[in-house]
């Protein structure tokens, strides 16, 4: 390879770099992790239908924002404990049938992304597959992510 073609490919590497968007640029590798960690965790609370996980992932700064569609109980903002009430009624009313979560987190303003995933849910007592789309809005409190938000749309 001669000095010249040396250069084309290095070159061609950066611009390749820099036109790749970085997920969290302005995270570090141990938080942008963390976050994986911590929607994995998520994807298993929803999947077992485990209010406790899931309130043990809030903030604990303050609330959390609550809008599930067609949930009327399941809409305001809570609490971490209120919020294991609220979604320990919507797991007993249904059944999760699945929930994963679509790609990588979106960055908000720092220190808050979002990550959306299907969430597929059945009433317990009999009827149709509920489809809905969980968007998740979480911030970075003290090096670890935790639930600020959670909204559904069709």
């Amino acid at each position: 390879m001669t000095m010249r073609t040396c250069r084309f490919h290095v070159a061609a590497c950066v611009l390749a770099a820099a036109a790749t968007p970085t997920p969290l640029a302005w995270a570090t590798s141990g938080e942008a992790a963390a976050l994986r960690a911590r929607l994995e965790a998520i994807e298993a609370a929803l999947r077992r239908g485990d209010a406790e996980a899931l309130r043990a992932a809030a903030t604990r700064d303050g609330r959390v924002r609550v809008d599930l569609r067609g949930l009327p109980d399941a809409q305001g903002s809570y609490g971490s404990g209120q919020l294991q009430v609220v979604l320990g009624r919507v797991f007993e009313a249904f059944e999760t049938r699945s929930f994963a979560f679509d790609d990588e987190a979106r960055e908000g303003r720092p220190p808050t992304v979002f990550a959306r995933g299907a969430w597929v849910r059945r009433p317990r007592d009999g009827g149709t597959e509920v489809r809905d789309t969980l968007t998740f809005a979480l911030r970075l409190e003290q090096g670890d992510w935790r639930i600020v938000e959670i909204r559904s749309s069709p």
